[in-house]
């Protein structure tokens, strides 16, 4: 089990997420998760021991509710305007990690990011056109999270 370092969230995706994360890593993984770096905060960063940092990104939206329009033009039913790249963002945290612990630190660890989507699952993900928005190999569903 993952070292968890904060509390569940109580977003029901991030939760999905968390709890996953805890079951499914070894000891040697630690995760924290709804931190800032640079006024902004992620939903997950992971470090992984001999490897690096993982940023990921969540987002707990349902397949049925969305169309994806572009990149940067994704309509969620229920939300008023229409959401932009997460897999942008969670590269904008990513850099922002980065940045600040390379003025703290002066190292420049290996530092990735990823986006999940915890209710969706990988034919929904191609089918809705989200493969336009995050790469496949960048992007966790919902199997993922099971195994």
């Amino acid at each position: 089990m993952a070292k968890m370092i904060d509390a569940r969230p109580s977003f029901r995706g991030e939760a999905r997420v968390w709890e996953s994360l805890e079951r499914l890593l070894p000891d040697s993984v630690v995760v924290y998760n709804n931190r800032e770096v640079n006024g902004r905060e992620f939903d997950f960063c992971l470090l992984i021991e001999g490897i690096g940092v993982l940023v990921i990104e969540v987002k707990g939206w349902l397949a049925d509710k969305v169309i994806v329009e572009g990149v940067d033009r994704i309509l969620v039913e229920g939300l008023d305007a229409p959401q932009r790249s997460p897999k942008k963002q969670a590269r904008m945290y990513r850099f922002a990690l980065l940045n600040q612990i390379k003025a703290t630190y002066n190292v420049s660890p290996c530092v990735f990011d990823m986006v999940c989507y915890p209710f969706i699952s990988r034919a929904e993900y191609r089918n809705t056109r989200l493969d336009i928005v995050s790469e496949e190999r960048f992007t966790i569903c919902r199997e993922d999270l099971e195994d």
